[in-house]
Order: C-alpha cells, then structure tokens, then sequence
C-alpha cells in the first residue's frame, strides 16, 4: 500500500501547472436576453432594417420558431423593448403556422390580457417629419373578430383594426405593411403599440418589423 501510495504522489507531482484547465466564468445573462445555442437560431433580420428603432425586427434575440414566449408589464423582451401593461406573446417565425414574411418574428398585443410594447426613446429633430412602418395581421385562432390597437409617438396617435373573418389572420399567412406619420416635438421621442381590446381572448393584433425613419 505505501508503494502504491507514494507512486501516485509521484504521478500528481508531474502534472505541469499548464495543465490545469480553470472552471469556466459565470454568463451573466440579462432580463431581456436569450441565450443562443446552437439549438436555436435569431430572428430574421428585416430587410432595409428598422431605422431609428433599436431591433425593431427582434433579430437580436432567439427565434422561438414555432412556439411563443409570454411576457408581462415591465419586462424586455428584446433589446430596445420592454411590455408596458397588460400581456403580449411573442412568436416565432413559424409560430403561425405558414411562415411569416421574410421569416420575420411578430408580437400578438394580446397575451393572456391585451398589453402594450414600448420602444426605447430615440433621438428626433424638433417639427421633422417621421414614418412608422410595421407588419400587421391578426390573430383568428378565437374566431371571427375585429381586433383595434393603436400606434402612439409625440403625442399623436391613431386606431388600426384587423377583421379576422374568412381566414384573414396569420394563420393562414395573411399579413399587410402599414405606414404612419409623426411630427417630432422634441429631440427624443417614444413610440407605443398598444392594444385596444377589451375582452381577455388572447388574441390580439399582431405586428413585426417595426421601423422609424425620417421623412
């Protein structure tokens, strides 16, 4: 036994220093992040990109695929973007059944009650002209319903509404571009979509690729 004894201390004792491999450091991973794996791929980005928006097509987060992930009042769900009431879903690109276009990944505004999304302020040029653009459809998994949100920046706003009826909605991969026009009143500026339903269905207005450029 003491010759096995010392013949291991013998081993351990040439065991170069170089050799020991340090413990990997903690990931700190923040509230509105995702940790990519090689099981999951980014959204898509959009093509022409989101202008003055940060990450206005979600492409710096995971592409859920054909799942959704809900989220609450205050929390970032991307870079740039956090839920400011109620609850939304957010949804992969495939999420709806038939592709989304461009593979892009969508927020339904009604989650498990009708929320909001809120835009990080960016900077704006007093009395210029802005441009909201954004992909829209409607969520018919509830059945046939006229579903309202409304676009928000500068104090302006106005109402959209989605008909879901005779399979106008994304699950039969129906969507639409919509513009918007603003006028700054200061140098930075926020944007909203909020929903406008008053029923607790969970299913809401759906857009994507959102994007703000000057005019």
């Amino acid at each position: 036994m003491l010759t096995r004894s010392l013949a291991l201390v013998s081993v351990i004792a040439l065991v170069p220093a170089a050799a020991v491999i340090a413990a990997p450091s903690r990931m700190t991973v923040r509230p509105w992040s995702r940790v990519i794996t090689p099981a999951f791929k980014k959204c898509a980005a959009w093509p022409g990109g989101t202008g003055l928006v940060v990450d206005g097509d979600f492409h710096q987060v995971a592409d859920p695929g054909s799942h959704y992930s809900e989220y609450y009042t205050g929390d970032h769900f991307a870079p740039g973007w956090r839920v400011g009431r109620g609850s939304i879903d957010f949804s992969g690109s495939t999420g709806w059944g038939p592709a989304v276009p461009n593979n892009a990944c969508t927020i339904d505004l009604d989650g498990i009650n009708p929320g909001s999304i809120n835009a990080r302020a960016f900077t704006t040029t007093p009395s210029s002209a802005y441009t909201v653009t954004f992909l829209m459809s409607g969520n018919g998994y509830c059945g046939q319903h006229v579903l309202t949100m409304e676009v928000e920046a500068a104090g302006q706003s106005q109402q959209f509404t989605w008909n879901t009826a005779s399979g106008n909605d994304a699950e039969h991969g129906v969507y639409s571009m919509e513009t918007w026009g603003f006028s700054a009143t200061s140098t930075s500026t926020k944007l909203e979509f909020r929903s406008l339903d008053s029923r607790k269905s969970g299913c809401g207005v759906i857009v994507g690729a959102i994007s703000v450029t000057a005019t």
